[in-house]
């Protein structure tokens, strides 16, 4: 860590959340953007999704395509914020293309202002894009409560509890432009944090942040902003950790367990909503579903809490609760309507249990650069897959009864590449475990460790064929 930093654990005794704050005036609110992007799907009613900050796509519970499946994928969409445009026509002769493109894109709830020379754009969720995210993730050291019984508080005393450790983030800093001159476009984006520890740590998504050349930070009710700096992230679960810098004694959320959460429960969800000036933006709602997964350009997300609060562009980042005030779930991504399919009410947030790891590595192992190894545990197959559906399966030759993953790509030199899997095989077996879908795929890989050799079956053009797999270690992205 930086001198700068106690050298302490950075999480904070509940009793902190009482500290005073530092008081200060004078700042503007920040804009934001969202991105979409789009992937091939075979479902009768093609989705699309967006992040709640930047560029983001892929939906899964049945109809998912997961990139890289288990490990972070090679594979780049198309959208304002994506990081090499050029990938997915670099191994364009790998790749399977159903026909069919989603009509909902997530997108990312940070909004950014794109400046190009002397041309300024604000690119927000328009109306033909409802903007949904995903429920809170956090972890911390400190303060956690468990939710089950514990008495429901009013949405004033919730409120009074947590908007005090919400803050806005505001970045600039500069993406490939692309396009026939290349170059770079400098960018402004907004999203939300929670801040987890008394000497400044700050909890928030990597997308939030990804490729920001400066970052500040303003706490609740304040308008002059902080600079904060980069302790870790964690691009293949779209976590990062930021620290105010000069700031302590500041106050902290109280974290919650996702396991104890269930489907029906109330949730409020606090953020940074549209840059809006003033106080954080709060909406209610209640948990619409558990387990669900999202594929992004750089992330493959897994049990996703889905919520029906409201959430919009510069939400990520921020905190869903549960009806004690505690966080449950970090907001990450939207899903988006194109004009003629309308996404109502449907957000996604990385649950709170599966953030906690990815935030003790980070505390153990500050790096300024940006970029830890964190997912360097997880098993690798090296494939993007999607549910293979019976009108596809039948498109593809296969028969209409046939179930499991259908190969969409085959990242290079990976196991899979190496076993000779191609766009278009079905993979019905893993581990000796059925595959029935995309989700059971993604499953079985994350019970497995890099190193591990298992049985594999999958069916081509010219019938079933059965091998066995070496699993790798995911890449960091």
């Amino acid at each position: 860590m930086a001198n700068d930093q106690e050298a302490t654990s950075p999480y904070a005794s509940s009793d902190l959340a009482a500290s005073g704050q530092p008081v200060d005036p004078t700042a503007s609110p920040a804009a934001s953007e969202q991105t979409a992007g789009s992937i091939p799907d075979s479902s009768a009613n093609p989705q699309q999704f967006n992040w709640a900050d930047q560029a983001a796509t892929g939906f899964a519970e049945d109809e998912v395509i997961d990139p890289a499946l288990v490990g972070g994928s090679q594979r780049k969409w198309r959208g304002r914020k994506a990081r090499n445009p050029q990938a997915s026509a670099q191994h364009k002769s790998r790749q399977l293309s159903p026909g069919k493109t989603l009509a909902f894109t997530i997108v990312t709830s940070t909004l950014i202002a794109s400046a190009i020379g002397g041309l300024v754009g604000y690119h927000f969720a328009t109306s033909d894009q409802t903007v949904i995210q995903a429920p809170v993730v956090s972890n911390s050291a400190a303060t956690t409560s468990v939710s089950g019984n514990t008495a429901p508080l009013s949405i004033q005393s919730i409120l009074a509890k947590v908007d005090p450790a919400v803050v806005d983030i505001t970045t600039t800093g500069y993406t490939a432009a692309g396009g026939f001159f290349g170059g770079t476009t400098a960018f402004t984006a907004a999203g939300t944090g929670m801040i987890i520890s008394s000497n400044g740590y700050v909890l928030t998504n990597n997308h939030v942040i990804a490729n920001a050349t400066n970052i500040k930070v303003t706490l609740y009710g304040q308008t002059k902003s902080y600079p904060a700096k980069v302790i870790g992230t964690d691009p293949g679960h779209d976590v990062a950790v930021i620290q105010i810098q000069g700031l302590k004694n500041l106050p902290t959320v109280t974290f919650g367990s996702s396991a104890q959460v269930k489907v029906g429960d109330p949730v409020v969800a606090i953020g940074n909503a549209e840059a809006l000036q003033g106080l954080p933006t709060v909406t209610q709602g209640i948990v619409s579903g558990l387990n669900r997964s999202i594929s992004t350009q750089n992330a493959n997300l897994t049990a996703m809490i889905q919520t029906d609060a409201p959430i919009n562009p510069g939400n990520s980042g921020g905190p869903l609760l549960n009806a004690a005030g505690d966080v449950i779930g970090m907001n990450t991504a939207i899903l988006a309507g194109n004009g003629t399919q309308v996404a109502q009410n449907i957000g996604f947030a990385e649950s709170i249990d599966s953030v906690l790891p990815i935030v003790k590595q980070i505390e153990a192992h500050p790096n300024t650069t940006g970029t830890i190894g964190v997912t360097s545990n997880k098993a690798y197959v090296g494939v993007s897959v999607q549910t293979l559906n019976s009108a596809l399966a039948l498109q593809l030759g296969y028969s209409s009864s046939l179930q499991g993953a259908l190969v969409d790509y085959v990242v290079p030199n990976s196991p899979a590449d190496l076993l000779g899997l191609v766009p278009g095989d079905v993979i019905t077996s893993l581990d000796n475990k059925s595959v029935t879908s995309a989700n059971s795929l993604v499953t079985i890989v994350q019970s497995l460790k890099p190193g591990d050799q298992v049985a594999i079956s999958w069916i081509d053009v010219n019938g079933s064929n059965n091998g066995t797999i070496q699993l790798a270690s995911a890449p960091t992205a």
